[in-house]
C-alpha cells in the first residue's frame, strides 16, 4: 500500500489473486533471487536491511504455512525441490538449501499453533535442480504417461528431444538448450547456457524513461528530472505500464500529472518509435538467441 508505511508481502496464490484484481502490487524481487541474495551476503533473516529482512521473514512464513496441514496446523509431509542457477557450485547449492531450511524452521518455531513436540520438523528440501529444468517440469515436458494434457509442440508433445528455454526478465536475458535423452526419459541435460545481463527488462524500461525525461526537459526547459527520486520512481512506473501497453496496442502515452515542479508529463509513444529506441538491446538479444541456432540441433519446443 503506497499510502501507508506498512508493507505486506504476498506469495503464491495470494499474489496471483492480487494481480488478477489489478491491485498493482509493488513487485520488488522474486523469492528465489531473495533467498540467493541472503546466501550471497551470508546474512541472517533478522539482520541487515530492514526491507530485505521483512520480505525474507514473510517468505519463510509463507513456506511454513505450506509445510503445515490446513486442518491440524501440524507440520505435514510436504517436501520441496529447490531450483538454482545453471553453474551454481555445490557450496552455493548447499547455501540455498540451508537458508531455506533455517528460515522455515525458525518460522515454524514462532507459530503459536504448532505444538512444541512438532517444532523440530524434518527437512523439507529433498532435491536441487537447475532453473531451466524446473521450467520444463512446470510446463509438463517431463510427463510421460499424461503428456497429452498440454500441446506445446505442433505435432506430438511427448516426442521432443531439444528445447530452448528463454527467460527474459528484469535482471537479464538467459537462454538454455535442454536436451532429453529419449521420448520416454525424464532425464534432462543442459547442452548450452548463455546469459546477457545488459539485455534486461529494466534496461528496456530505462530506455523509455530516458526518452520521456529528455522530451519533458526539452519542452519545459528544465533539468534534473531524474535527480528527483520521487519523480524518477513515478516515471519508471508509468513507463513500465507503457511498455506492457505497447505489447497489445500500436500506440500509447506516458502521462503523469504534476510530475516535476507541478508540470504534467504527456509523451505519446508508438510501437515503431519504441522499437527504434530499444533497437540496440533487441539486436543484442537477437545475437544471443541466434547463437543457439548455429548448430545442427532443431528445437522441438521453445519456452518463453
Amino acid at each position: 500500500d503506497n499510502n501507508s508505511d506498512a508493507v505486506r508481502h504476498i506469495f503464491g496464490e495470494a499474489a496471483r489473486r492480487a494481480l488478477a484484481r489489478d491491485k498493482k502490487p509493488t513487485i520488488s524481487k522474486d523469492p528465489s533471487s531473495m533467498v540467493r541474495e541472503l546466501v550471497k551476503s551470508s546474512s541472517s533473516v533478522d539482520g541487515g536491511d530492514d526491507n530485505k529482512s521483512s520480505a525474507a521473514v514473510a517468505f519463510f512464513g509463507h513456506l511454513a504455512d505450506l509445510a503445515c496441514d490446513a486442518s491440524s496446523s501440524h507440520p505435514s509431509k510436504l517436501r520441496a525441490v529447490v531450483s538454482v542457477n545453471v553453474g551454481a557450485s555445490p557450496e552455493e547449492q548447499a547455501g540455498v538449501v540451508e537458508t531455506i531450511e533455517a528460515g522455515v524452521s525458525e518460522a515454524l518455531k514462532s507459530r503459536s499453533d504448532v505444538k512444541q513436540k512438532k517444532k523440530d520438523v524434518e527437512p523439507i528440501v529433498v532435491g536441487v535442480i537447475t532453473d531451466p529444468a524446473a521450467v520444463c517440469i512446470a510446463h509438463g515436458l517431463t510427463e510421460v504417461e499424461n503428456s497429452d494434457a498440454i500441446d506445446l509442440a505442433a505435432s506430438n508433445p511427448d516426442s521432443w528431444t531439444n528445447a530452448l528455454v528463454v527467460d527474459w526478465g528484469a535482471s537479464g536475458l538467459t537462454a538454455t538448450h535442454v536436451r532429453r535423452a529419449s521420448p520416454n526419459s525424464t532425464l534432462l541435460t543442459i547442452v548450452k547456457h548463455a546469459t546477457d545481463n545488459s539485455c534486461s527488462g529494466a534496461a528496456i524500461v530505462n530506455t523509455l524513461v530516458s526518452h520521456c525525461a529528455s522530451m519533458f526537459e526539452r519542452k519545459n526547459r528544465l533539468s534534473g528530472l531524474l535527480d528527483s527520486v520521487k519523480a524518477h520512481h513515478r516515471l519508471e512506473i508509468a513507463c513500465e505500464s507503457a511498455v506492457r501497453a505497447l505489447s497489445r496496442a500500436p500506440t500509447t502515452a506516458v502521462s503523469i500529472d504534476g510530475l516535476y515542479e507541478g508540470i504534467d508529463l504527456n509523451v505519446p509513444v508508438s510501437r515503431p518509435r519504441f522499437d527504434m529506441m530499444a533497437s540496440g538491446l533487441l539486436k543484442k538479444a537477437e545475437t544471443l538467441l541466434q547463437s543457439f541456432s548455429d548448430g545442427s540441433d532443431k528445437f522441438d519446443v521453445v519456452l518463453l
